[in-house]
């Protein structure tokens, strides 16, 4: 059943008003940029939490291109017959979406194949199978950020000398050597991948764990220092090689998220598992191509009060010099706005009318939650909010006006789908008013996270688990040195080992079977391959 014309109208005047809004005020020279709006890392010590982060990681590896066509959302059922997962992307063909199943499958082969194998699962060598796995799987996302790395860092390297002594007293050539050697990492890369696939792929793994060993945390602080990042005046070289080589680190946190997961819920990798891929939704033809697209117009019909509209249209006026007009005429007439369903609300749809379709059936372990391998945007965000059955990932806040709800096929599905719209729609106008008079856009400069992290929760549970264990604890890191260090997690306070764990970037893996704990007795915790 279509949403109504009119309605349609309404709702996409006001998503187009605030986005070019947000275009306009980000044009004046005085312009402060935009509302910081960082979604805050997910602290969760709890199993739910560690879930929602692993499934946010393996959305985030099936998430291959740049664009948003692959934005990828995951949620995952506990049928009768075992795990069901739902995946599905924003614009994925039929092809492509069977690739992401294939490859998912394959993953879950590679952890499976250790037990079979007798590999430890905290092994040096999964690491490397799944960590080379994921990267060749992501080649498309990973050779952009390569290739802007090979254009960042010969600016950054120009412009060091002179903005280093304005930010951190640390000595310039430390900075320059790490920046030299990941130039020359990159450049290593672009040789091997043309005359070896397999060695091109080794030459990126050793770039994303160049970029998240320890000496590239000591940089990171000066880094973020020489970007200015929300400032007024940020240096956007450094911002965006800050950006580039924290989406290179992420494989890196996802790659051990997914091993770690493993580890506490081996039922969810089983051969036997269901996955329902999701298709893609059919775009819709652009709803506001005939429409009166100045401020003034667009504003009579988002106002009511007529005191209130001559108020807003002043505030509009002062717009106009960064060509407001022009910017709603250009977005609105634009061929590429054909509005569909973005991939977590695809997921949902899909799940939702399973779990109708099916009694009985219910989310994993009733954790009600659907992944996405970037934050929500902003109407993905508002459409949750109205949907209030599950929880979803903390919003980046971007506007993304190519969106629009899922199809319905009756009058009272019709009815619930006509009240979100129109109580996000309302939303939008708030947000387009607040915008006008604060000339501060909301959202972030890039819709995927600057700062990934490590999971806490598999930290947090290794160590409690060595806590309450009498056979002692494997020696993982020194603390100090001669005879007053201890090389044990037991003597030391738990907030600090998690702190240590995961400025060293240890995941913590540890076995259902006792039979599988190391010969120590002591709980394996993963850390991956050994710093370079």
């Amino acid at each position: 059943i279509p949403v109504s014309p009119k309605r349609l109208r309404r709702f996409y005047e006001a998503v187009k008003f605030e986005e070019a809004l947000s275009e306009a005020c980000l044009k004046s020279p005085n312009s402060p940029g935009r509302v910081p709006s960082d979604p805050p890392p997910d602290r969760s010590y709890d199993p739910e939490g560690g879930f929602r982060f692993f499934i946010n990681k393996l959305a985030h590896v099936c998430d291959i291109h740049r664009g948003g066509s692959t934005v990828t959302g995951i949620a995952v059922l506990q049928d009768f017959d075992g795990v069901r997962y739902f995946i599905g992307s924003n614009e994925r063909s039929e092809i492509d979406l069977a690739k992401v199943e294939e490859f998912l499958r394959s993953l879950f082969r590679l952890l499976r194949g250790t037990r079979r194998h007798g590999e430890p699962l905290n092994s040096d060598p999964l690491f490397v199978s799944i960590f080379h796995h994921i990267i060749n799987f992501n080649q498309p996302r990973i050779r952009k950020y390569l290739d802007w790395l090979t254009r960042q860092i010969p600016s950054c390297l120009s412009s060091l000398q002179r903005d280093f002594a304005q930010v951190s007293d640390t000595s310039e050539p430390d900075l320059r050597a790490f920046l030299v050697e990941l130039q020359s990492l990159v450049t290593r890369f672009e040789d091997a991948r043309v005359r070896d696939h397999v060695k091109g792929i080794r030459c990126c793994a050793s770039i994303i764990e160049y970029v998240d060993a320890q000496r590239a945390k000591s940089m990171s602080g000066i880094i973020l220092a020489m970007s200015r990042e929300n400032t007024i005046n940020p240096a956007t070289t450094w911002c965006d090689l800050r950006h580039n080589m924290a989406r290179l680190k992420a494989y890196n946190v996802s790659t051990k998220s997914i091993i770690s997961a493993y580890n506490f819920w081996p039922e969810l990798f089983q051969e036997d598992i269901h996955m329902e891929m999701v298709p893609s939704s059919r775009p819709h033809p652009n709803p506001l191509r005939r429409l009166d697209t100045t401020a003034a117009a667009m504003l009579g019909r988002m106002v009511a009060d007529d005191a209130e509209i001559e108020l807003r249209r002043a505030e509009a006026e002062q717009l106009k010099q960064f060509n407001l007009d022009g910017i709603l005429h250009k977005a609105c007439a634009r061929k590429s706005f054909t509005p569909l369903v973005h991939g977590e609300v695809l997921v949902h749809d899909a799940a939702r009318t399973y779990l109708l379709e099916n009694p009985g059936v219910t989310y994993w372990k009733n954790w009600r939650f659907v992944g996405s391998s970037k934050p929500t945007c902003r109407l993905c965000s508002y459409y949750f909010s109205c949907i209030n059955d599950v929880t979803v990932r903390e919003s980046h806040r971007i506007l993304y006006s190519r969106w629009r709800v899922p199809d319905v096929f009756d009058e009272r599905a019709a009815k619930a789908r006509d009240e979100i719209l129109d109580s996000i729609a309302k939303k939008i106008r708030q947000d387009a008013l607040q915008t006008m008079r604060s000339k501060l856009p909301q959202g972030r400069n890039n819709d995927s996270s600057s700062f990934p992290t490590v999971p806490r929760f598999f930290a947090r549970a290794a160590i409690k688990s060595s806590q309450s264990s009498n056979r002692g604890v494997a020696p993982v890191v020194e603390f100090g040195h001669g005879s007053n260090s201890t090389s044990s997690y037991e003597h030391a306070s738990e907030d600090l080992l998690v702190e240590m764990m995961e400025r060293q970037t240890f995941t913590a893996s540890f076995e259902d079977d006792e039979d599988d704990d190391d010969e120590n007795g002591g709980v394996l915790l993963f850390s991956g391959r050994g710093s370079r």
